[in-house]
């Protein structure tokens, strides 16, 4: 479940990423540019991304992991992502530069909650013993989220300019129920292990 939730919310996410830097240096193969940024602005566009994410990540996960459980704050920061790409929408449809960016700042805001949570819960329900082999595989599937999702989103861009975020929205909906499954449906391994010693020894 917890794969499955990495894979869905990259998927969703890779949308986004892909797509961003076409909508707004605005190609020809866009019937609609609402943005039309130079080399300068684009540069500017993802210093600012990177920024907040370091802010995010290095500030308020750092200080709240340990504090709120993992598959909340993944789920928070997958809430989050989605109210950015509605916001996102406004902005495209307004053709406004500061709505957009308050959109990238949100959209980004979510995703460094989201990302490292999901590994991190991945990692507390992993066997020791296996954990290196599956946060590998956790890694793999993260990058073929990224393939597909950099492979379906410029087609959608194309399609309209709109579908891409909408399409985010949807999966990222379907990402927030599967995370919130995986964090109910089970706990750590050790507490599994734990538990399952208690059971065996006679009251």
């Amino acid at each position: 479940m917890i794969l499955l939730a990495i894979f869905v919310c990259i998927f969703s996410f890779a949308n986004f990423e892909t797509t961003l830097s076409l909508l707004i240096k605005g190609t020809e193969t866009i019937e609609i540019r609402p943005f039309q940024f130079s080399n300068v602005q684009i540069c500017g566009t993802f210093a600012f991304i990177g920024l907040t994410l370091s802010l995010v990540q290095g500030g308020l996960v750092r200080r709240l992991a340990g504090r709120i459980a993992d598959f909340k704050l993944a789920t928070g920061g997958a809430i989050t992502q989605i109210i950015g790409f509605l916001v996102m929408l406004f902005a495209i449809h307004r053709a406004d530069t500061v709505i957009l960016f308050i959109a990238l700042g949100i959209v980004v805001a979510g995703f460094s909650f989201m990302q490292p949570s999901l590994i991190a819960l991945l990692s507390r329900r992993s066997d020791p013993q296996q954990q290196g082999v599956i946060l590998g595989v956790g890694q793999s599937v993260s990058s073929l989220a990224r393939i597909i999702g950099s492979g379906i989103g410029i087609p959608l861009l194309a399609w309209h300019l709109n579908m891409p975020y909408w399409v985010a929205i949807a999966l990222m909906a379907c990402g927030v129920f599967v995370i919130v499954s995986a964090g109910r449906a089970g706990s750590d391994f050790k507490t599994q292990a734990a538990t399952a010693s208690n059971q065996e020894t006679p009251n």
